[in-house]
């Protein structure tokens, strides 16, 4: 099996480009959800950054912001698109898994990119991500729409992951599991819901995507 780095070095080229076509710009929308909570001058994580479209612009809305991922590929093209913006962030290549110095932040985000982990890593990643929060401060987390509702809405939400799923595994991206319930993550972590946001596959249908911000 390719390591998962090297998996998605080969598509950071184009990783955010067919995201958006697929997802018709609801991806986008749902990663750039918690920009109206920041204020000038917080301090934001970005967990598994990739390529920070979102990062680049919550920098331009005053942030100080710090980026972490573990494929220097798509660290690369975040450099690059800061210098473009003309904004200075904290990019650093690592996982977040691993122990680094405590650090208090105002917002940690991690976009499409917890359910990537098992439940039982999951439940240290959130130890990890929630610890480095200060009081008050927000975790945002947009990704795939956990099925519900009906038979013929759970059909349509869960076409639109198992394709989106089976790509990633066939280029070695992730392995398969189910969604984890977000809603049940964040009230099992303790934080007070402030907002979640659906997007949907056309007006008054079905979630494909979801976008949560709690407060800690």
């Amino acid at each position: 099996m390719v390591p998962i780095e090297r998996a998605y070095a080969r598509v950071a080229w184009c990783y955010d480009e067919l995201a958006q076509l697929y997802s018709l710009g609801r991806i986008g929308r749902a990663k750039r959800d918690h920009l109206g909570a920041l204020a000038p001058g917080d301090r934001v994580l970005y967990a598994g950054a990739g390529r920070g479209a979102e990062a680049v612009q919550a920098a331009r809305l005053g942030a100080r912001v710090t980026c972490l991922d573990r494929t220097e590929a798509m660290l690369v093209r975040l450099r690059r698109s800061a210098a473009r913006a003309g904004v200075t962030l904290q990019v650093q290549r690592a996982d977040v898994r691993d122990p680094a110095a405590t650090e208090a932040y105002d917002g940690v985000v991690a976009n499409f990119f917890l359910n990537v982990f098992t439940p039982p890593e999951l439940s240290g990643l959130a130890s990890r991500l929630i610890g480095s929060l200060r009081p008050g401060g927000f975790l945002a987390v947009a990704d795939f729409a956990r099925p519900s509702g009906g038979a013929w809405a759970r059909a349509v939400q869960h076409a639109s992951y198992r394709l989106a799923d089976a790509a990633g595994r066939v280029l070695g991206l992730a392995p398969w599991q189910p969604l984890h319930d977000y809603a049940r993550f964040g009230k099992d972590s303790g934080l007070r819901l402030e907002r979640r946001r659906s997007f949907p596959a056309w007006r008054g249908g079905p979630p494909l995507y979801e976008a949560f911000l709690w407060r800690r």
